[in-house]
């Protein structure tokens, strides 16, 4: 082969194109035009052969002119068939094939559908289009009739382009049988010998093609310094690359070679800092160039998408990682062209589910660490945690990609190790405490594993660069995070299954830390808020460990950073170093620094509730229980769900004896919060063993229990110490619960009482066997003095009273300072228990002196603090007299305190340095009694005159209030007899009128009468009708008489009578039969006086004399009756 546009060896550059017998034309081939539609025309006229067409075509192609030499290819074949000459096109065929190989070497590989950057049109081919047009053209060749070595190289450039290695390798290797120095036939077997990992045979491959054709393309410098590559020999690599680019400069290939070259030599960190800048701007300018003039070429485009990624040039970083997918024809470019796009997705912080297609895409075709790390970091963006973890242990076990990596610290399995140790550490969705636990393990674990094989990389690689100690020099940024550290430490310290600070565990997390201050100086951060966070951690660090003056010097440290910067920022941090140093000094003691420092963070944040809950147990400690209680209960209030403050709130109502609070209050915090809280099961538990213990004693009236009752209390408490258990193994005071109720026995015959009596001493040495064994087992986890004290419980029950004294002892010494009054107490008895056993008169004495001592220092400690208690009340919760009483039992406190200090006998119950402490304390106390006395004076002072002025205002109220009453009354009596006179005088009126018309109704009946006789005797003097006359007469007086007595039927006025019949009625009587009565007039009593008895008048009005209602009378006498 040779180099474009240079003729072949021994070929003659004019092509003579007959156009009859005696005509020929010449064509140049030296100055062809573009445009070779003139050729076309021409051979046509001539009707010229195929070999003509072709020769023409390769010309045009040799200059690449690619176009040109398909028209004149599709011209010669239409002219051909035109012409009825198909049997000569296969050489035309075979070129035509050839032609879509080459299209297919800079065709896609595949048309990527989701590129969002880099999008190929529909009518763009793809390379195996064009192979498979190659393929069926080449199927058209005829091979009898094109040269046999011509035939063969075309199938075996064919096949090679199709991946068929074997059937190409064969192909070329009878073309070889033939002629041996067949320069593609030499190429193409050496290039399937590369592929398949054959280096040696290989490289002499290519340097044979390189004596027959130096100038040859493809150029075998290539495959050589591939070759060498692959064998190690890089620097002769590049050389065999840099001499190709010498003889063409403009090779795509060797610019694509060398520039990786140069990008991996400045990666050694072993080069110098300036050199390997040198090397990689080179390496860059070489791929620039070469994806300028190549823009298909994957591997340039890869290149050139990590640097774009470097830049943060995320757009023109996807889209060249896009080219690289769809143009790359080996599995480790499309690999790399996935994981750069999804990088660069994932950076754009929004597509995480396009990422994941990439980083999988990417692990599927070529597994990697790389494509791990970035899949399982698209796991945790899609908040999958469960995923990532299963992702990274995928590739760090044995079999997977980072399972045997030892390239150093660039190696990409020390990422993987700390992202997965960061996943494991903390807590996740649907993982149990168990889980929890291990996982944690497991991170522990892998963050050792990381920092040494960091440490071991590093210092290999500073023994392979010579490095001087004391230069320094950095291999990578791995391990250089502040965060990292902290991570760790924080792993150590606050992980339950560590969270004992051990000597391991303290250790662990103070050198994490001590390395997160080293890269926070190192980077310049000494006046950042990350510094002083650093510093608050190592505070409490140290504030844990019981180191409370190196604590207070990092507080006080963090706290002038935290002072100095913008508020902002500085304002939370204050408030939490503020808040660390209060509880140091409430550890160290310092109760008063403790309390000012509270009550300095609720004056700035009155919100803030843990210094709420800590100012309320310092309260508590001074027995000020009320106003602890108000201000635990605000901190439950502002914040309901919070466990710990409701843990508090728990604690402080048993610590207080409010029991039944204390129950109602953890059974809402299991109901309205989290049902499997374990504190709240431990204190469901302890409350309820304590209401069957005291059978319901502390629980309000009406709270005792029957025996069966109890036994129930007993059962639920160990439920609720057994499903604490089950939650958390680890929890001492779940399983300490159940051993105290093992040792009292609480479940079986005991019925919870500790030492019952002689019928049960078997089940009490039995019970308090099993409980030693569980005891023992706590205190290998646990150190506390309540282990130590139950211990000695059981074995004062045992009569081993000599183990006991020493279990007494050593809770009394080591955890309560050798004054703990029940503790005291229970070394007095079981001195006492042990005397009367062995009848010795010493242990008596002992057991005498350790109550003594034990009663006169509580004692003194009650008085003194009952002094300390009324000082510390207001003015206007105590009285005088109650102040005096305190008073004096302070003053005798101090004698008391004053007689223990003093006493040099040896083996004291109690701390002399501290009861000379109480004793300065109590000075100090007793100093202010005339300020509080004065204050208390003036107090009921004050309050006496208040009591007396409201006095004086009650009376003078009570005197007006009385004055109103009495001239109220006088007016009422006043009122009363003026209307008793006004009904005296109407009663005499109405007796006056009364007795008036009782006369004129005498006189009016007097002259009715009359007339009546009169009218009788004028009717009697006519004949025969005397009897009729007497008869009327006796019948009309019966009727007047009944209707004057007679009352109306059916009237609602029961007290209305019916009114008397008048003269009208009378002479009704002595009518005709025929006669209607007239009406009569009801309700009124009518008096009439006529001015004649003639009868036959009835049309003239009388005069009425008087008319008065009878009802009215009637009822006017209700009223007087009623006065």
């Amino acid at each position: 082969m040779s180099r474009p546009g240079s003729p072949p060896s021994g070929t003659s550059r004019t092509l003579d194109i007959p156009l009859d017998a005696a005509e020929t034309i010449s064509i140049d081939l030296d100055d062809l035009v573009d445009d070779p539609k003139d050729y076309v025309d021409l051979m046509k006229e001539g009707n010229a052969a195929a070999h003509f067409w072709t020769r023409l075509a390769g010309e045009y192609w040799r200059r690449r002119n690619h176009n040109a030499a398909h028209t004149i290819c599709n011209a010669a074949i239409e002219h051909l068939v035109r012409t009825r000459r198909e049997s000569t096109l296969s050489p035309v065929y075979a070129m035509l094939a050839n032609m879509r190989v080459n299209d297919a070497q800079r065709a896609p590989k595949m048309r990527f559908l989701e590129a969002r950057r880099d999008v190929l049109t529909s009518d763009v081919k793809t390379k195996s289009a064009f192979v498979d047009e190659g393929n069926a053209l080449f199927n058209k060749v005829v091979k009898q009739s094109l040269d046999e070595e011509l035939y063969a190289m075309s199938r075996g450039i064919l096949l090679l382009s199709s991946r068929k290695m074997d059937e190409a390798r064969s192909a070329f290797e009878h073309i070889l049988s033939k002629k041996p120095n067949n320069i593609i036939a030499l190429m193409g077997r050496a290039r399937i010998m590369f592929q398949k990992r054959e280096y040696g045979p290989a490289l002499r491959g290519f340097q044979r093609v390189l004596q027959l054709a130096p100038d040859s393309l493809p150029d075998p410098r290539i495959g050589i310094g591939l070759c060498l590559w692959a064998v190690g020999a890089k620097e002769k690599a590049c050389m065999a690359w840099t001499r190709s680019l010498e003889v063409h400069p403009n090779h795509v290939s060797a610019m694509v070679l060398l520039g990786l070259a140069k990008l991996n030599a400045s990666k050694d960190v072993g080069l110098h800092s300036e050199k390997r800048g040198q090397e990689y701007a080179a390496g860059i300018r070489l791929i620039e160039q070469a994806f300028k003039a190549d823009k298909t070429s994957a591997a340039s485009a890869n290149a050139l998408a990590e640097m774009f990624l470097r830049k943060g040039d995320l757009s023109t970083a996807l889209k060249l990682a896009e080219r690289t997918i769809q143009y790359a024809d080996t599995l480790s470019l499309l690999a790399d062209g996935h994981l750069r796009a999804g990088r660069a997705v994932h950076l754009e912080g929004d597509r995480a589910d396009e990422a994941t297609r990439h980083y999988e895409i990417s692990s599927k075709s070529l597994p990697s660490v790389w494509a791990s790390v970035g899949l399982a970091g698209a796991y945790i963006q899609k908040n999958d945690p469960a995923a990532a973890i299963h992702v990274l242990e995928s590739v760090l076990a044995p079999g997977g990609p980072a399972g045997g990596a030892k390239d150093g610290p660039a190696a990409p399995k020390i990422e993987a190790m700390l992202m997965l140790g960061s996943l494991q550490a903390h807590a996740r969705p649907l993982v149990s405490s168990a889980d929890l636990a291990k996982g944690r393990a497991r991170a522990r674990e892998l963050f050792d594993q990381a920092l040494r094989e960091l440490e071991n990389a590093k210092s290999e690689m500073t023994k392979r660069a010579g490095i001087i100690s004391g230069e320094g020099m950095r291999v990578r940024n791995l391990g250089e995070e502040v965060a990292l550290h902290v991570e760790i430490a924080r792993l150590w310290s606050e992980d339950p299954a560590v969270a004992g600070l051990t000597a391991l565990s303290a250790d662990k997390s103070s050198r994490a830390l001590s390395e997160a201050l080293r890269v926070a100086q190192a980077a310049g951060a000494t006046k950042d808020a990350i510094y002083a966070r650093l510093l608050n951690n190592v505070g409490a660090l140290k504030h844990g460990e019981g180191n409370f003056d190196a604590a207070k010097e990092a507080y006080e440290e963090a706290m002038s950073i935290a002072l100095s910067l913008d508020p902002e920022v500085g304002e939370a941090l204050q408030v939490t170093i503020l808040y660390n140093m209060g509880r140091a000094s409430e550890d160290n003691g310092d109760t008063v620094a403790a309390e000012e420092v509270f009550q300095k963070l609720l004056s700035r944040h009155p919100e803030y509730v843990d210094a709420k809950v800590r100012r309320a147990h310092l309260l508590v400690t001074q027995h000020r229980t009320h106003e602890a209680h108000e201000l635990v209960k605000q901190a439950v209030a502002s914040t309901p769900h919070a466990l710990n403050i409701r843990a508090y709130y728990t604690h402080f109502l048993v610590r207080v004896n409010y029991w039944r609070p204390a129950k109602e209050f953890v059974f809402s915090t299991m109901r309205d919060c989290d049902k499997n809280d374990v504190y709240a099961l431990c204190a469901a538990g302890v409350i309820h063993y304590n209401q069957a213990r005291e059978s319901g004693r502390g629980f309000g009236p009406g709270s005792e229990m029957p025996p069966e009752e109890r036994k129930k209390n007993f059962i639920r408490s160990a439920e609720f110490f057994d499903k604490a258990l089950d939650i958390d193994p680890c929890c001492a005071v779940a399983a300490q619960g159940l051993a105290i109720i093992i040792a009292e026995d609480a479940l079986g015959n005991l019925g919870g009482a500790l030492g019952g009596g002689s019928s049960n001493s078997a089940e009490m040495m039995k019970a308090a066997h099993e409980a030693l064994d569980v005891f023992s087992k706590i205190r290998e986890s646990v150190s506390d003095g309540s282990v130590y004290t139950n211990m000695g419980h059981c074995y004062y029950v045992r009569d081993e009273y000599e183990r006991a004294i020493e279990a007494y002892e050593t809770a009394n010494k080591r955890f309560y300072e050798g004054r703990n009054v029940n503790v005291l107490l229970y070394i007095a008895r079981t001195w006492y228990a042990k005397a009367n056993k062995d009848q010795s008169y010493s242990a008596m004495r002992s057991a005498l002196k350790y109550a003594q001592q034990a009663a006169l220092y509580n004692i003194a400690m009650i008085q003194q603090k009952a002094g300390e208690m009324m000082f510390g009340l207001e003015a206007s919760r105590r009285e005088m007299a109650e102040l005096r009483r305190a008073i004096d039992m302070a003053e005798r406190a101090q004698l008391l305190f004053s007689a223990l200090a003093a006493d040099i006998s040896s083996g004291l119950p109690y701390n002399k340095e501290l009861a000379d402490q109480r004793r300065l304390y109590g000075d100090g106390l007793l100093r202010r009694k005339d300020e509080h006395i004065a204050k208390q004076e003036a107090h009921e002072r004050d309050l006496d005159a208040r009591k007396a002025a409201a006095k004086q205002r009650r009376d003078d109220e009570k005197e007006r209030i009385e004055t109103a009453e009495r001239e109220r009354l006088e007016h009422l009596k006043r009122q009363a007899e003026q209307l008793a006179e006004e009904r005296k005088r109407a009663r005499l009126e109405l007796e006056e009128l009364t007795a008036r018309m009782q006369d004129e109704s005498d006189e009016e009946r007097r002259q009715k009468e009359l007339k009546k006789a009169k009218r009788s005797q004028a009717k009697a003097s006519q004949p025969n009708s005397g009897d009729e006359v007497d008869d009327a007469i006796v019948e009309g007086a019966k009727k007047r008489k009944r209707r004057v007595v007679r009352k109306k039927r059916g009237d609602s006025r029961d007290a209305e009578p019916e009114a008397v019949g008048t003269d009208e009625d009378a002479e009704a009587l002595f009518s005709e039969p025929d006669e209607k009565p007239t009406k009569r007039i009801s309700r009124k009593r009518v008096v009439k006086e006529e001015e004649d008895g003639d009868e036959d008048e009835p049309t003239e009005a009388p005069r009425r004399k008087k008319i008065k209602s009878q009802e009215t009378i009637e009822d006017s006498d209700e009223h007087m009756d009623d006065l």
